[in-house]
């Protein structure tokens, strides 16, 4: 039953934000990925709002709807390439929910 609701919420957002990415293009469901337009969405889920399952997918329908550009569809590649080029891998949320980059320190093994 749960399943059956969660692929009612994405297919509305999809007949509404379109069944592909929108930068490549492609159109596999089994890749496509809703992402956080402005990469706030480790802040959205540490602020427990709304960010798994079913209660998700009906804000991401309903603010798609609203027109608040938060979220678009991407593919697996595209999303982690932006994630890359955003450097969005490496923003960590302190205590006080500030945004700092992460110093990370490459080591051989």
């Amino acid at each position: 039953m749960i399943r059956k609701r969660k692929n009612f919420w994405l297919n509305k957002i999809y007949e509404i934000a379109g069944r592909k990415c929108c930068k490549c293009g492609f159109n596999d469901d089994r890749a496509l990925q809703i992402d956080h337009i402005n990469g706030d969405g480790k802040i959205e889920r540490a602020h427990g709002k709304c960010n798994v399952g079913i209660t998700f997918y009906r804000k991401v329908y309903f603010s798609i709807t609203a027109k608040e550009n938060r979220y678009q569809i991407l593919c697996a590649n595209c999303n982690w390439i932006k994630r890359h080029e955003n450097e969005e891998y490496r923003k960590r949320i302190n205590l006080d929910n500030s945004i700092c980059k992460q110093n990370q320190k490459q080591t051989s093994i």
